[in-house]
């Protein structure tokens, strides 16, 4: 199974080497990002929970979200049009819990995003939909909704393509970075930038932070900035293929070790 994303959604990660922390609690979920041009689907999971006005705890510096409408749940086969509801005041987002029941490709609202799910990926019966390891969710933004911006279509390469949605309006809104005790931030890289320590889970599955300049410097983004032509960018690439750095991990405190990072 494979998934397209626009890389405008990219620009608030770093380089996918890095797997940042999602501290929601997680849904079943076996999806293979592939970046391409033209797709809608925001990486995010949150519980599911359908009590209003719901919050979750979230990482330092990642989004908060809260259900501000009932969540509209369709199953359908091929094509259709999923009606929203009126859009609630301080909505921003869409919460769209997908399930696919064939194989085929399911293509989502404005913007060209796509979920290619193969017959590995299917379980073989809707009944045993829990263990769908082609389902899947995303935060949808409002300009990825159909015109008029309450309603979303799903379209399927064939007819007889079954599946279920839930929709949920969301409000969302950037937290704060954490500040330790010796002053250093520590939380998700966002629009407004970079904390010292980075949110990841590290190789024990222990979740922590590595510091920025640590990372930056495993990644290759200090060597960047040194670089002068794409000829100096091929020539590290070259000097670093094979090799994988060993970046510690830490509490939040930026002192207590708890495992490290590969990168490479």
């Amino acid at each position: 199974m494979s998934e397209t994303m626009d890389p405008a959604f990219a620009d608030g990660l770093r380089a996918s080497l890095i797997r940042y922390v999602d501290a929601t609690p997680r849904r079943r979920r076996a999806a293979r990002w592939r970046w391409g041009i033209g797709a809608v689907l925001v990486v995010g999971l949150l519980g599911g929970g359908t009590a209003y006005a719901a919050h979750v705890w979230v990482q330092p510096g990642g989004e908060e979200h809260a259900e501000l409408a009932k969540p509209v749940r369709v199953s359908s086969t091929g094509t259709a049009t999923i009606d929203l509801g009126p859009r609630p005041q301080g909505a921003s987002q869409v919460f769209l819990e997908f399930t696919p029941y064939d194989p085929g490709t399911y293509s989502f609202g404005r913007g060209g995003a796509a979920l290619i799910v193969g017959s590995a990926d299917l379980p073989g019966s809707e009944s045993d939909s829990a263990a769908n390891r082609a389902a899947t969710s995303a935060y949808l933004r409002r300009e990825q909704l159909d015109p008029g911006g309450t309603s979303f279509t799903i379209t399927t390469s064939s007819a007889s393509l079954r599946w279920t949605a839930t929709l949920t309006w969301v409000s969302a809104h950037t937290t704060a970075w954490g500040v330790n005790a010796s002053g250093q931030t520590y939380g998700m890289q966002n629009d407004t930038g970079t904390p010292d320590l980075i949110a990841v889970v590290a190789t024990n599955g222990r979740e922590g932070y590595v510091y920025r300049t640590e990372l930056e410097d495993a990644d290759g983004t200090t060597a960047s900035r040194s670089f002068r032509s794409p000829e100096d960018a091929l020539a590290w690439q070259r000097e670093h293929a094979g090799t994988v750095t060993h970046v510690p991990v830490y509490a939040s405190d930026g002192r207590t070790r708890v495992g490290e990072f590969d990168v490479g």
